[in-house]
Parts: C-alpha cells; sequence; structure tokens
C-alpha cells in the first residue's frame, strides 16, 4: 500500500499506507501511474513513496517495490506485445493439449499423449496465472496465496513432464524412478525457498525437469532409440534458452523458450508411432505368410494321403465312423479356412477347431486324443489357430504314452490381462528343438505380435511329463498403444 508523490506532488495512492495492519488497506498487485505532462519535463525528479506492507502473507521478512519508468506509448507498446505472445501461447499450448487428448482418447490409449496432454493444458495455466496480475486487478495481499498456486501448477507441470520421458521410452521400473524424481522435485522446493523465492523456486523446478528429461534420452540412446535424438535436441535448446532468458513462464517469454522442447516431444512421439505402426504391418505381413505355411502344413500330400489311407480304411470296416471322420476333416479345413485371415477370434471357436482336429488324429493314430479346457472364458479374444499350432507342435515334437494322451488349456486373469498356460503331452523326441521352434512357433509368435503388438509374452519350459507353453496378454499395455 502506498502513496506516491512527484516533486512533492501526490500523484498516486494504492490502497491506504499506514503505521499499522489493522489501519492499512491493502493496495492493487499492480499499479500504473500516469505522470500529468504538467510535471514532466527535462532535469531531474524526485520519486518519494509513503508505504506499508503488513498483509504480504508471507514468512519472507523483507518484501519488494518494483518500479519501472517508460514512456507512455512504450509502455502500451510493451504491454501489446506481452498480451499478443502470451495470447498465443495460450492458443498453441491449449490447442496441442486438446490435440493430444482427442488423439488419445479416439485413436491410440498412450500414456504419453494423456501426459503431453496435461503438460500443456498446465502450461496454459501457469501462462494464465502469469498474466491475470496484468489483466484482472487483485491487492497485493493476494500474491503470495497465488504465487503459491503457481508454483504448485508448475510443479505439476515438471512432474508430467518428468512422466512423459520416463513412459515413452519405458524404463525399467519408472514408476518407482518418478517417485524419486517427486522426491527431488521436492527437495528443489525446500532449498530454494518455495514461494517466500517465487522466481528461483520456479526456474530450479524446470532446469530439474529439463536435465531429467535430457538424463532419460541419453539412456535411450545407447539403447538404439532413434526417437530420442528428438526429445534430447529439443530439452537442450530449452535449457539453454531458459538460462539466457531466466523466468521463462512470463507470457512473452514462454513460448520462443519452450517451443523447441515442444517440438521434440512431438518428433519423438510422431517417430515412435510410425515405428511402431512399421512393426505391426511386418506382424501382419509375417503371419499372412507363416498363415499360408500353416495351411501348406495341412495340406501337405503326406497328410493327405495318411488322411485317405485312414478313411479307405475306415469306410470298409466303420460306415458310421468314416463319415464322422470326413465331416471332422470337412470342418478342420473349413474353419482354417474360415479363421486365417481373422486377427482376434473368441476362445470358443479356437476350441471348437482344436477338437475336430483332434478327432481327426484319433482316428489317424488310434490313440484317444483330447484337449481339456474347463477354467478358460470361451468369450475371451485370441489370435487364430495358435492354439492348434502348439498342439501340432505337440504331435510333431513329443511322443505320447497310450494313457497319456490329454492337452491341457488353463487360464488366469492378471492384474494386466490374462494368462494361457498350455500342456502338451509326451516325452520329448530325441532330435526334437521345442525352445526354437520352426514355422509353428514363429506363427504363433507373429500372431500374437500382430494382436498385441509389444504386449505379450511367451516362455517354454519342459515338464517330466510333458511340455507348458505360457502366453501372456497385456490388455493394458495394448490399450495404451491403441491395437
Amino acid at each position: 500500500s502506498f502513496d506516491m508523490f512527484w516533486d512533492g506532488h501526490h500523484v498516486a495512492r494504492s490502497g491506504l499506507p499506514a503505521p499499522t495492519a489493522e489501519g492499512e488497506v491493502p493496495g492493487a498487485y499492480v499499479v500504473r501511474v500516469e505522470i500529468p505532462d504538467s510535471l514532466r519535463g527535462p532535469g531531474e525528479h524526485v520519486v518519494a513513496f509513503r508505504a506499508s506492507a503488513f498483509h504480504v502473507n508471507s514468512s519472507a521478512t523483507e518484501t519488494f517495490l518494483q518500479i519501472f519508468p517508460m514512456p507512455r506509448l512504450e509502455l502500451r507498446a510493451y504491454e501489446g506485445e506481452m498480451a499478443v505472445l502470451g495470447a498465443l501461447a495460450t492458443g498453441m499450448m491449449f490447442t496441442a493439449g486438446l490435440t493430444a487428448f482427442i488423439m488419445w482418447l479416439m485413436a491410440a490409449r498412450r500414456a504419453t499423449l494423456l501426459l503431453f496432454s496435461a503438460l500443456c493444458l498446465l502450461c496454459v495455466l501457469i501462462i494464465a496465472h502469469t498474466s491475470a496480475r496484468y489483466l484482472v486487478p487483485f491487492p497485493y495481499s493476494w500474491s503470495y496465496r497465488l504465487w503459491t498456486t503457481q508454483i504448485g501448477v508448475v510443479s505439476l507441470a515438471v512432474v508430467c513432464l518428468q512422466a512423459l520421458g520416463l513412459a515413452h521410452f519405458e524404463l525399467p521400473r519408472r514408476r518407482w524412478l518418478l517417485v524419486g524424481l517427486i522426491g527431488i522435485d521436492a527437495v528443489v522446493i525446500l532449498i530454494a525457498g518455495g514461494a517466500d523465492a517465487n522466481f528461483p523456486t520456479m526456474n530450479w523446478l524446470w532446469r530439474t525437469s529439463f536435465a531429467s528429461v535430457i538424463g532419460v534420452s541419453l539412456w535411450a540412446l545407447f539403447r538404439n532409440r532413434t526417437d530420442a535424438w528428438f526429445l534430447l535436441a529439443g530439452a537442450i535448446v530449452t535449457s539453454v534458452l531458459h538460462e539466457t532468458s531466466p523466468a521463462f513462464f512470463m507470457r512473452s517469454r514462454f513460448l520462443p523458450v519452450f517451443l523447441p522442447l515442444l517440438t521434440g516431444i512431438i518428433a519423438a512421439i510422431a517417430v515412435r508411432i510410425k515405428v511402431e505402426r512399421s512393426e505391426a504391418q511386418q506382424a501382419k505381413l509375417a503371419a499372412a505368410r507363416l498363415e499360408i505355411e500353416l495351411l501348406k502344413r495341412n495340406l501337405q500330400p503326406h497328410f493327405l494321403l495318411n488322411t485317405l489311407t485312414v478313411l479307405s480304411e475306415t469306410i470298409e470296416d466303420k460306415p458310421a465312423a468314416a463319415v464322422k471322420f470326413i465331416d471332422d476333416v470337412a470342418t478342420v479345413f473349413r474353419m482354417l479356412t474360415h479363421l486365417a485371415g481373422a486377427k482376434r477370434i473368441p476362445l470358443r471357436e479356437e476350441l471348437a477347431l482344436c477338437l475336430a482336429h483332434l478327432r481327426v488324429m484319433s482316428l489317424r493314430t488310434g490313440m484317444d486324443w483330447r484337449l481339456s479346457a474347463e477354467a478358460v472364458d470361451p468369450s475371451a479374444l485370441v489370435p487364430p489357430a495358435v492354439f492348434l499350432t502348439l498342439i501340432e507342435n505337440g504331435f510333431s515334437h513329443q511322443k505320447a504314452s497310450p494313457g497319456d494322451t490329454t492337452f491341457i488349456l488353463a487360464s488366469e486373469r492378471t492384474p494386466d490381462g490374462v494368462r494361457f498356460r498350455f500342456f502338451s503331452p509326451g516325452s520329448i523326441k530325441p532330435a526334437a528343438s521345442r525352445i526354437e521352434g520352426g514355422t509353428g512357433i514363429r506363427y504363433v509368435q507373429a500372431r500374437l505380435e500382430e494382436s498385441w503388438p509389444s504386449a505379450w509374452r511367451l516362455s517354454q519350459s519342459g515338464l517330466s511329463d510333458g511340455w507348458e507353453t505360457v502366453i501372456e496378454l497385456n490388455d493394458r499395455k495394448r490399450a495404451r498403444v491403441g491395437a
């Protein structure tokens, strides 16, 4: 609160200064004072203030009064520039944040898109908060609370930026790393002085976030992530510009300082999406090629000749069984043809295909082949012919005894999706190489990558009485990448 005097003439009052807090009326945070033409002129002038500041609401032991003298036209030009640059930065950040949110909502549920959207919208709040003091008159007694609020918003933006870097490059144990970075941010706030030293505190918070992004990008570069170059370059340029332009979060400085980092983030996300789409396309092509190989395996002369031989013998001895055999063979080929082009099918259709194939193999081999799949959800979606391929691998690489001819499929829910366990009975043939696998296991892997890109895991192990294959499908991760 102050009275202002120019060469002894009272020219302005803001609030009501007084010797006690009870008597003082808080003045405005920003005051524009125009000196009358009659009092201005060349030569020396004396400016005097009678001021009080009992309502700072801060634990600081001192306060400040900043004075910016400038010609009237220059002041208006400065304020116009501040308003235009602030509006431009606000509009750009809001548009970028809204675009990222719509992409996350309708195209790809990627954590990076959601974090980028939150970062942009928080930056809008930072710019708007900085602009408010020039657009909306408020008493200086609000300033400490407003600075505290702005430090809180800056802290959230910094955490979003740090989380974005960790999520984009998929660092191991990134949740714990984020907790550690948040702890560092808290220490920075305490050491810098919090709202009592608002500008230094916010500057050090931004420095911490830029350093973490640079560190994460360097980690990604060592792991041959080409998209890391964009984020690294953007973070370095923004960090350098920040040091040459303190308090860049001021509305006129925000856009030129933050734009390189913003561009780097967008470029890194775009490159990653391009790479994932290319990988998905390659997986789809691989799956298509392996579909042909799988069909060829079931249409090869050896399979057909053996099937026809069994059929001719069955017609002579058991005509009714022969008719059922023909129906089962037709069912297998019909379902393979129908399901081969699908990306995902209900588990019940996959089980029907497997059971029809096992009935054919039972008559061909003279053994009673069965499939136990009681503890599964028949509506669960799986890639087509995956478990049929695992059954075929069992016939190719294992030798079962007459009393041990039951394949077992079980499933269980996990926090992120579902886990399937498939057991194939019989001892491993000496020449078999189940771990590396051939066409069959490559078909399974290609189908999983096509339907759950980078969101699946397959493991195999030999047991005393057979072979177990475990397939884990991460629905949460698949949803993030928008598969």
